[in-house]
């Protein structure tokens, strides 16, 4: 839902104009009682800081941008393990099977 609510369209967006959604895409983090909140937790919090310096936050690296472009594949990842930082990720079912078939899609186009 974080990704569809961004507005998209299709699987993929500018790196420039990802940086613009960073505070809603932390904001539809849960805090640990799982409702709502605007990160999540300081940890989560950590992850959309600015690095000193003038660096990207953590989270942006996370996504590892290729080319300009955020990919979805990327950005679910990201986020799941953003969620997993807040203590409200999944860790078993469908949604389990789900994270690693994308981590299997992942690694076979990190090999081309």
């Amino acid at each position: 839902e974080a990704w569809a609510d961004l507005r998209v369209q299709g699987y993929s967006m500018e790196e420039r104009r990802f940086r613009n959604f960073l505070p809603e895409v932390e904001a539809r983090l849960p805090d640990a009682d799982g409702g709502p909140s605007g990160g999540g937790g300081r940890e989560v919090a950590e992850l959309f800081a600015p690095v000193p310096g003038g660096g990207d936050p953590v989270f942006m690296s996370l996504m590892r941008p290729h080319r300009g472009m955020v990919y979805w594949l990327y950005f679910w990842k990201a986020f799941g393990e953003a969620l997993h930082l807040a203590g409200t990720g999944f860790a078993e079912g469908l949604t389990s099977e789900m994270e690693v078939l994308r981590d299997r899609v992942m690694r076979r186009i990190d090999e081309d």
